[in-house]
Order: C-alpha cells, then sequence, then structure tokens
C-alpha cells in the first residue's frame, strides 16, 4: 500500500513538472507570439482604389429582330366593268404611268351608242315637256298628260346619266402614278364584264410587312421608328414609320401584322425583298 501510494505521487510530481517546463519556456511562448502576428497580419484586407462618377439619365433602347417583305404602297387591279370588246391596250407590263392615263377601252362603242341613244330620246321628251307644259298653262290637256311628260323627261335625262358613267367607264385609266406590274388583255379580245385588264402598283412610297409575336407586339405603336436592313444592301439601312399595328393576332399563326412606310430612295427598294 505504502509503495503504490509514493509511485503515485511520484507520477503527479513529474507531470506537474513537465507542464511547468513547458508554460514557462520563453523560445516556446515567443514562437507562438509569432505566429499569431503574422496570421493577423496575413488576413488583414489591403484597401483597393476605386473612381466614381456621378449618376446620369439616359434613354434606354431595346431591339428586337423579325423578318418582313416590302409591298407596294398601294396597288390596284383595273377590270372592264361593263364587259365588252377590247377595242385598244395603250400600255405593256413594266410601263410607267401617271395619274388619269388612258390604258385601254373595253366595250366603248357600244357604251358610246347608246350614249346617243339616250340622248335622242331626251330631247325628244323635253319637247314634248315644253309642248304639254304650254297647253296644260291654257287648260287645254289633263293635268295627268303634265305629270306623265315630266316623267318622261325625268327619265330619259337619268338613262343620260347613266349611259354617260357606261362609256367613261369603258376607258380603263390608271389611279395612280405606278408602274403596270401585269397585263391581262389583248385588243380582239372579248372581257367578260369584271374582268381584269391590268394590275398596278403605287411608286414613291413602300411599306414593310412583318409578322411580330405577342411577346414584342407591347412595344410598337403607330408613329414609332424602325430600321431595316437587306441582304441586296450590305452596309446600309433604311429607316422606317410604322403605320399600322395589327389589332388582333392572326387566328392561324398567332401573330401580329405590322405595316411601316419606306421611303423609296431611286427604286433601291423593290416589292418582294426580304428585310
Amino acid at each position: 500500500m505504502r509503495r503504490r501510494a509514493w509511485l503515485l505521487t511520484w507520477l503527479l510530481a513529474s507531470g506537474c513538472a513537465a507542464w511547468t517546463g513547458c508554460a514557462g519556456s520563453p523560445e516556446a511562448g515567443g514562437t507562438t507570439a509569432t505566429a499569431a502576428a503574422e496570421a493577423v497580419v496575413d488576413h488583414t484586407e489591403r484597401p483597393v482604389p476605386v473612381r466614381t462618377r456621378p449618376l446620369e439619365s439616359a434613354a434606354y433602347v431595346d431591339r428586337f429582330e423579325v423578318t418582313g417583305t416590302v409591298a407596294p404602297w398601294r396597288e390596284y387591279v383595273l377590270g372592264a366593268e361593263f364587259g365588252g370588246l377590247v377595242r385598244e391596250v395603250a400600255f405593256d407590263r413594266g410601263d410607267r404611268v401617271t395619274d388619269g392615263q388612258v390604258l385601254a377601252r373595253v366595250g366603248d362603242d357600244l357604251a358610246r351608242a347608246r350614249l346617243d341613244q339616250a340622248n335622242a330620246d331626251l330631247m325628244a321628251s323635253e319637247a314634248n315637256f315644253v309642248k304639254v307644259s304650254k297647253l296644260a298653262e291654257r287648260e287645254a290637256v289633263p293635268k295627268q298628260d303634265l305629270v306623265a311628260a315630266t316623267a318622261r323627261r325625268d327619265r330619259d335625262r337619268a338613262v343620260v346619266v347613266e349611259a354617260e358613267a357606261r362609256l367613261a367607264r369603258a376607258t380603263i385609266r390608271s389611279p395612280v402614278h405606278g408602274s403596270v406590274v401585269e397585263r391581262y388583255v389583248d385588243p380582239g379580245e372579248i372581257a367578260a364584264p369584271g374582268a381584269a385588264v391590268a394590275r398596278v402598283q403605287k411608286t414613291g412610297r413602300l411599306k414593310l410587312e412583318a409578322a411580330v409575336p405577342d411577346t414584342e407586339i407591347a412595344w410598337l405603336e403607330v408613329g414609332g421608328s424602325l430600321t431595316a436592313t437587306f441582304d441586296a444592301w450590305p452596309g446600309r439601312s433604311f429607316e422606317g414609320t410604322i403605320r399600322f399595328v395589327a389589332p388582333s393576332a392572326d387566328p392561324v399563326t398567332r401573330t401580329f401584322t405590322v405595316e411601316a412606310e419606306l421611303p423609296d430612295r431611286g427604286a433601291a427598294l423593290r416589292p418582294g425583298m426580304i428585310a
């Protein structure tokens, strides 16, 4: 029992001496403090130089791209309203035409004959009206005769107006300054009523037609601007103005039709070109 107690005392004394020696060593303490200081220095953030500038407001332009097709600003299919013999064709495809220029005459010979007959009938009815009016003033004829003469005169006047209109419409004229794209008749043919004679496109103005998806249509409005580029004119751009935005989507494609006016710069752009 005593031997065991002495051994336990010796072990405790040896452990305390070793712990005291480690804690009290100046060399060990210095090494620990230096390592701690170096760790602090290594983790210190160095200042970064920066430059500042005042905030300024600027316009933000959002862009998106769609494919469009150049089309004529206006296109007219001219026809023979009453039909008849094609007596004259004064144009060909590709010709430049002016507003009011005569392009063809269809059935104008019969229209002129009807007008002459209508004028003759009107002359007779007017003469009869004058005679009956004088007799009616003297109460030499019943009032019904005056009424009938008046009605006949008015009817013949209306017939003359109709005949003049038919004659005028038998002469096909260009409604605009433009170019003839198609010619559908030749002299000597018999054209059916309503048959097409020519197709004319207005020159000087063009339009760009594009199908815009619903995700972008909200950004477009009439009067807005757009920029068009063409593979046929690399390096050039054409500024346009939006003239039409469809109020509803196409039921098949689910896109909105947008039309923009484009300048016709010396025939650089032509209908059918892809933008």
